[in-house]
């Protein structure tokens, strides 16, 4: 699978068009990766120890897919790299190239490439390839070569498979697994309604000095080095949770003076819209969300999780900042 490319020389053009053509094939590397960042997979992958010598754990296989592509990924560890690998997909091991006793001619797989001493290796395959689709089970033999330097200098070098059932009861300890497309999860239904949430905190904004204001929510206190979670309410109006509809979790983790910060929607029933978040080592002075100083807004439509990594520094040194966290949340 290794692409080889001829350029012409073009050592003699005064317009340094070697610099060109490197950056243009840049752009396009880039275009390529944000393509690929901006196609998600569809679920966890699912993964398989890569097994150097039958029994030594030398890292994983692990398979997914989006809903045009089947992902499988070899990943090593513990100083093994990869040189080669060699990978069959297909939906029987009949199909896989093998020998009359059932053990696979490796040099026969469809999919080979020199790792050239890797820690990680990729093939991105269509599933029109083998005509699979949404809940197709394909059947992998993922097989590599592996090496690690020993202390003393010298190399050591091993056979390597994706764990699995073996191909053949005897001999050969090659193994297989199978993998089941995933399915796109369902279009988000209709918007029958949006409220505004906050996640719960000890502090209504009353309790903070805010008690000429109608509006309800809460203040959050974040303990550096503490992990935590807290409710996410929608329409709880006067701070009455009872009220309200629980609608998702926000997770957070203060440390070395970074807030990182996940707000989930319990399920696909829910979705947001825009967030807004305030974090500070002050009480908050306002309850408009507009204010908070941190947002994101205008967020695709079904979206269920929406993240924050941002510094909040602690001026007076307490370990303590106060969180304020606003969800325009839709109801399906």
């Amino acid at each position: 699978m290794t692409v080889q490319q001829s350029v012409p020389d073009t050592s003699g053009v005064r317009f340094d068009l070697s610099r060109i053509l490197d950056l243009g094939i840049s752009l396009l590397l880039t275009l390529a990766v944000w393509i690929a960042l901006m196609t998600p997979a569809l679920g966890a992958p699912a993964c398989n120890t890569l097994y150097a010598g039958q029994t030594i754990d030398a890292g994983t296989v692990c398979s997914d897919n989006d809903s045009d592509f089947l992902t499988v990924t070899y990943t090593t560890v513990g100083g093994w790299t990869l040189s080669e690998v060699h990978l069959f997909v297909g939906h029987s091991l009949v199909e896989m190239p093998q020998t009359k006793t059932g053990n696979p001619k490796i040099g026969n797989f469809p999919y080979t490439d020199d790792a050239n001493g890797a820690t990680t290796y990729t093939f991105r395959l269509p599933l029109g390839d083998f005509q699979a689709s949404c809940g197709s089970v394909l059947t992998l033999a993922a097989h590599a070569v592996v090496s690690k330097v020993n202390a003393d200098g010298s190399v050591r070098t091993e056979t390597a498979w994706g764990a699995g059932t073996r191909m053949v009861a005897k001999g050969n300890w090659a193994t297989y697994f199978s993998y089941t497309v995933q399915c796109p999860p369902p279009p988000p239904t209709a918007c029958t309604r949006t409220e505004t949430a906050f996640a719960f905190g000890e502090q209504t904004f009353a309790d903070v000095g805010l008690i000429n204001d109608r509006r309800w929510g809460w203040q959050l206190t974040v303990r550096a080095g503490v992990s935590g979670s807290t409710p996410i309410y929608a329409g709880a109006g006067g701070n009455d949770i009872s009220k309200g509809t629980h609608v998702g979790t926000l997770t957070y983790m203060y440390s070395g003076g970074m807030l990182n910060l996940t707000y989930t929607m319990l399920s696909n029933s829910y979705s947001m819209s825009t967030t807004h978040l305030y974090a500070n080592d002050a009480n908050i002075t306002t309850s408009a969300p507009g204010r908070f100083g941190n947002l994101h807004e205008n967020l695709p439509a079904g979206t269920t999780t929406d993240s924050y990594s941002i510094p909040a520094v602690d001026t007076n040194g307490d370990g303590i900042i106060f969180v304020v966290a606003h969800a325009e949340v839709c109801i399906h």
